[in-house]
């Protein structure tokens, strides 16, 4: 009896204990889904973290688009802005139906505006002329039987059209007159109020056009935004050069110097975008502007007086681009956006889906992150950008790049490690910094393909201005100079130099009375002259199977040669011709 009664007091002491074990345990697994899965801990708005303070979302959190619509379109107006001008100048372009009339009030125009241009390579009645016109001149000698015969060989496009698409492509290249194409003549002719536009545009100092996002009531993030403005500019250059070389075969220099300039200082508009597309695509505007100054400078018979004013006018262009502000603005909000979208559980992750991290991504929506630690992350990494790309020389920039990438690829190995990824499951430090990697890798830009496309920008704007130079001494000379230090310091006050090389570009004075001009380009080697697409090879002009040398891009110059080939009707498709 005893004995019965001792064993049960001793079962009453080991239930207490026994429940105090499961009640420590059920709070430890408790507390685990709680650090794993529980509420996020609130955003702190501060420089550190959000980066901005205001305005502020009704959550409290800032509004990205509010504020950077708010910074580009601070100063503009409706008698400033040039984007008021494109529109009218290229309606409707890319823009969706739905948004003509808000984009119409939001320029301030009374009204949606009249159809504007359209480039020629696009515009059916041209072509058909066009057409009509090169089989008139005995360009375009195949029947219908023989056209369909052809087009497996074309990728399935008529090869007339392909002709008369290549012929447009040369008419915006080089020098050509009424005689030779009149049905772009006529374009031209019936086009000349929109292109005048695109003048007027291009002489305005300032650009904002309002992204359609902003009409659909939408809260899309930053990532989201529509830019069709920006791929307007590039049909209104292709419809400038069009005009500025037709100006240049009928000898009109002044005329065709206008067009070429404002194709120029169109590219710096689109510069103004805060985001690193509309940088590359200024880039690549100034780019094509550069080439085909150059062809100008050749072709044009300047006075000296005409051709000082061209080489002022190219000396007082700023920089076409400024990819360490649109990385430290744009790009960074969108950064910091996205992340905010995430942590409130509401990010459009469909649209990523194209990348290898969007499901991890995804699976943080679930997971309870400290997304303070992310966006410092973000910020930190976005500064070290910003510093890499205002280094002061290209050297600098592409260690201080080296180092960015290296960092980041640490980074991303380590987070796919097994104790990285165990330690997500049970630290909330671990899976945060894990998260902020993941968002970093996914929306980080490529800063060495900017730092690239912006190097290559800069030296093709100084070989230009130095092909101004020489032009100036031609006009003045009779001739071009023997050497470059021949331009010091009549006209201009010193010698630019090659940024890939850090000393003096290349040039040589050709027995044709032309030269060769040209910078060692990314590689830094003097391979001779030879251009990207070779169609310039060891300092000579070429005929190109455009096939060729695309793959030795490495080996290759940035090559001004003189005198640029005349138009010439491209080759044209023949009956037994295997192509």
């Amino acid at each position: 009896m005893h004995e019965t009664i001792a064993a049960a007091k001793n079962r009453q002491k080991k239930l207490p204990a026994m429940w105090i074990a499961i009640g420590t345990v059920v709070a430890f697994f408790l507390l685990f889904l709680y650090q794993l899965i529980g509420p996020d801990p609130p955003i702190v708005v501060s420089k550190e973290t959000t980066f901005i303070t205001e305005p502020l979302r009704e959550d409290g959190l800032p509004d990205y688009r509010a504020y950077l619509l708010g910074q580009s379109s601070e100063g503009v107006t409706h008698e400033n802005n040039a984007a008021v001008l494109l529109w009218q100048a290229m309606w409707p372009g890319d823009l969706a139906q739905e948004h003509w009339l808000p984009m119409s009030r939001a320029l301030g125009l009374s009204g949606i505006p009249t159809n504007g241009m359209v480039e020629p390579s696009d515009d059916e009645a041209t072509l058909a002329a066009l057409k009509a016109d090169l089989h008139t001149l005995g360009m375009l000698k195949l029947t219908e039987a023989q056209e369909n015969e052809k087009l497996s060989g074309y990728g399935g496009i008529p090869p007339s059209e392909m002709y008369v698409a290549e012929t447009i492509d040369l008419a915006m290249d080089r020098p050509w007159n009424s005689e030779q194409l009149p049905a772009l003549a006529k374009w031209i002719t019936r086009n000349e109020p929109h292109l005048e536009l695109l003048i007027e545009a291009s002489q305005r100092p300032r650009y904002y056009s309002v992204p359609p996002n902003e009409f659909d009531n939408n809260d899309d993030e930053l990532i989201a935004t529509l830019l069709p403005d920006v791929q307007l500019m590039r049909g209104a250059l292709r419809c400038l050069l069009t005009r500025a070389m037709w100006h240049l075969g009928e000898n009109r220099a002044e005329a065709a110097w206008r067009d070429l300039l404002a194709c120029h200082r169109l590219a710096r508009l689109v510069g103004e975008c805060p985001f690193l597309v509309g940088q590359l695509v200024a880039i690549a505007i100034d780019g094509v502007s550069c080439q085909q100054t150059q062809v100008f400078l050749d072709k044009a018979q300047l006075t000296p007086e005409q051709a000082r004013a061209i080489l002022r006018s190219l000396q007082q262009l700023k920089p076409a681009s400024d990819c360490a502000t649109a990385m430290n603005e744009g790009e960074r909000y969108a950064f910091l956006d996205m992340a905010l979208a995430l942590a409130r559980g509401r990010a459009v992750l469909g649209d990523l889906s194209i990348y290898a991290d969007s499901e991890m991504l995804r699976s943080l929506e679930y997971a309870r992150i400290d997304w303070n630690a992310s966006l410092r992350m973000g910020n930190k990494h976005y500064d070290a950008l910003v510093l890499a790309a205002e280094r002061p020389t290209r050297s600098e920039r592409l260690a201080a790049v080296a180092a960015i990438e290296v960092q980041l690829e640490q980074s991303a190995s380590e987070g796919q490690e097994a104790s990285a990824l165990l330690g997500s499951v049970f630290s909330g430090s671990s899976r945060s910094r894990n998260a902020g990697n993941i968002l970093i890798g996914l929306m980080l830009p490529s800063l060495s393909g900017t730092i690239s496309a912006e190097d290559r920008g800069a030296t093709q704007l100084e070989l230009t201005r130095l092909a101004a130079a020489l032009a100036v001494y031609r006009a003045e000379q009779g001739e071009y100079p023997q050497q470059l230090a021949d331009l010091v310091p009549e006209v201009i006050p010193e010698l630019p130099v090659d940024l890939y090389s850090e000393k003096s570009f290349l040039y040589q004075k050709k027995d044709d009375g032309g030269y060769l001009l040209y910078s060692v380009y990314e590689n830094e080697v003097d391979d001779g002259g030879t251009n990207i697409d070779k169609s310039i090879l060891n300092g000579e002009w070429m005929d190109v199977d455009p096939e060729y040398g695309i793959a030795e891009i490495d080996t290759a110059d940035l090559v001004i040669r003189m005198p640029v080939p005349k138009f010439e009707y491209p080759e044209p498709p023949t009956d037994d011709e295997d192509r």
